[in-house]
C-alpha cells in the first residue's frame, strides 16, 4: 500500500532523513491508512497533509463502501467461521451488542483485551 510522500527530511534524531517524527504520533500513520482505505474520506494523501486534513467521519461507515471503519464501538469477540472464509465480530455500543460478518476484519487494541475478544490470539 502506497502512504504518500514516506519521509520528512530533517524531521528525525539529528536531522536523519531516514527516521521521521509525527507531530501527533502514530495518528498520522493510521490517518494515512485510513485516507487509502476510503479516499473519500479526506483530501490528505502525504504525510505533510494528514496532520491538518479534515475527516468526513460519515463516510467511515457508509454502506457504499468497499471498507467500513466503525467508531466508538468496543469489540469483545473476533472469530472466523466457516473455515476461515469469514470473520464474526461482536461489539457493543450504548449498551447492546451487535455482531456483523465480513471477509476481513482489524480491530485496533491493547494486547490484553485483544487476547480476550480474539479467539485466535489465545
Amino acid at each position: 500500500m502506497e502512504l504518500g510522500d514516506a519521509s520528512i527530511e530533517g524531521t528525525g534524531e539529528g536531522g536523519d532523513p531516514a527516521r521521521v517524527r509525527f507531530p501527533d504520533g502514530n495518528a498520522t500513520i493510521a490517518r494515512l491508512l485510513v485516507s487509502r482505505l476510503i479516499p473519500d474520506s479526506t483530501s490528505a494523501r502525504a504525510i505533510k497533509d494528514s496532520v491538518t486534513a479534515r475527516f468526513a467521519y460519515r463516510s467511515l461507515d457508509s454502506v457504499d463502501s468497499a471498507t467500513r471503519i466503525r467508531l466508538n464501538r468496543t469489540v469483545v469477540r473476533a472469530a472466523h467461521r466457516d473455515l476461515g472464509a469469514l470473520v464474526d465480530v461482536t461489539y457493543v455500543r450504548e449498551g447492546r451488542a451487535h455482531t456483523v460478518s465480513a471477509s476481513n476484519a482489524m480491530t485496533e487494541a491493547a494486547i490484553e483485551p485483544a487476547h480476550r475478544a480474539v479467539e485466535e490470539l489465545r
